[in-house]
């Protein structure tokens, strides 16, 4: 799905979608016994568990959400859609 295109609304739901899955993950992680872990050591270990794996798939697909919220209120103000060129 391209974040770019979606409308306010959309991003919006987006957001709140990938924020529980998010949300979801981290609980899993603590759950599993990696809550006092860092995040950098985190993405450093060679044979990552699958809570680890979904955790990152999750957060950075978060973060893309949020990267796109930020670039449109710093452009306009607003959750308008960028209107970017080709």
């Amino acid at each position: 799905m391209d974040i770019t295109k979606l409308s306010a609304a959309r991003l919006e739901s987006e957001l709140a979608k990938r924020f529980a899955a998010s949300s979801e993950a981290t609980k899993d992680l603590v759950a599993a016994g990696f809550g006092e872990v860092k995040i950098n050591d985190l993405r450093a270990m060679p044979n990552k568990p699958s809570c680890i794996v979904a955790f990152f798939k999750a957060h950075d697909s978060e973060m893309e959400a949020y990267a796109e919220e930020r670039a449109r209120r710093i452009y306009s103000g607003s959750l308008k859609p960028i209107k970017r060129s080709a």
